[in-house]
């Protein structure tokens, strides 16, 4: 049986879900699976000792990973609608309908910005320095999914698509990449 180990702060946050979505509520699943986990709760002043290096090298990076993130979370919100008729999940609405009044309008929006960002770091394959962040692997793996049901929705935004290629080719996730399942999203 696995081991899990949580690491937040001492404070409810995204662990719990004090103020985002569902899928941030770790420790209240954990404990409603019954499954045992060590919540490590780690002082503020100690993070940067635990924090794995994908948030960005520097404070500055962070800031912008982070920020990034924000966008991230407004743009999954917005497209939520459309996204869950789109992958056949939902079947509330016509997909056209809601692609033309919803999906293209906050890709545009939101992809926009994340293409500049792109763009602004020198359209190297990485949004923030020049070494992979989550926010990297966030979006290219959003992109991979969602275009198994919408094809070519993201070909418009270039410098973003160079990051997906640049997450896609790093040789560990690669293979792994290649290895793991096929699944419907």
């Amino acid at each position: 049986m696995p081991a899990y180990k949580l690491s937040y702060f001492p404070i409810k946050g995204i662990a719990e879900a004090h103020f985002f979505p569902v899928i941030f509520v770790s420790r209240l699943l954990f404990v409603l699976a019954g499954e045992e986990f060590e919540d490590d709760q780690v002082p503020f002043d100690q993070w940067t000792v635990v924090k794995p290096s994908f948030g960005g090298q520097t404070a500055f990076e962070a800031a912008w990973v982070d920020a990034l993130a924000d966008q991230w979370k407004d743009y999954f919100v917005e497209i939520k609608p459309y996204l869950g008729v789109a992958n056949g999940f939902l079947k509330t609405g016509d997909v056209d309908q809601l692609r033309k009044e919803v999906g293209e309008p906050v890709r545009d929006k939101h992809f926009a910005l994340l293409e500049k960002a792109a763009q602004d770091n020198g359209a190297n394959g990485f949004f923030v320095g020049r070494s992979l962040t989550w926010v990297d692997l966030l979006v290219a793996d959003h992109i991979s999914v969602f275009e198994q049901h919408v094809p070519g929705f993201f070909d418009d935004f270039p410098a973003v698509r160079r990051i997906q290629k640049t997450v896609q080719a790093e040789p560990r996730l690669k293979q792994y990449l290649e290895q793991r399942s096929e699944t419907y999203f």
